[in-house]
């Protein structure tokens, strides 16, 4: 029951209020205890499939965990550039950076950028064309740079604007 279903009812309920006896459960608690039924009923439907299911499980894990090893450059004119093109073209998620430009114009300047993005973090990048609209999109898959941007300069994944983005501090310097 809603918290404030509950107090609506509460207001309306004409005896005692000390006596009631109320506790506050997790908004999953449906989904835990669900969880836990599930896996008792696999356990006695599959009794010698769920260990290997499990180790299964835990590999694929392990392997997905593994987030790209980045070098982390020292601040230069190369990433500040990089910091500048961001600010201006790029947009940035928790797990990828990404540059927009015109798929017509912008093929060497990309080359650059890619280059430019090779050498300070030795990641590739990836870029993806949308020809109806002649947009170009060149994309480094890595949570990695994006938690360093985040935590070395301040760069806030989302809306620029609303997250007030600016050339750091550090970069000016």
């Amino acid at each position: 029951l809603p918290k404030n279903l509950f107090f609506n009812l509460l207001k309306l309920y004409k005896g005692a209020k000390e006596n009631l006896k109320i506790s506050y459960l997790n908004s999953n608690w449906g989904q835990s205890i669900g969880g836990k039924r599930g896996i008792r009923s696999l356990e006695n439907k599959y009794p010698k499939k769920i260990k290997e299911w499990r180790k299964l499980a835990i590999r694929k894990a392990l392997r997905k965990s593994n987030l790209k090893k980045i070098k982390i450059p020292e601040i230069n004119e190369e990433l500040a550039e990089l910091i500048g093109i961001y600010l201006g073209d790029g947009t940035m998620t928790e797990y990828q950076f990404r540059i927009v430009g015109d798929s017509r114009y912008d093929i060497l300047y990309f080359d650059y950028i890619s280059n430019l993005i090779f050498n300070l973090f030795g990641l590739k990048t990836s870029r993806i064309m949308h020809k109806d609209t002649n947009t170009s999109l060149l994309v480094v898959y890595s949570k990695n740079i994006c938690t360093f941007l985040k935590k070395n300069f301040g760069l806030k994944p989302g809306d620029k604007i609303r997250n007030k983005n600016a050339i750091p501090k550090k970069v000016l310097k």
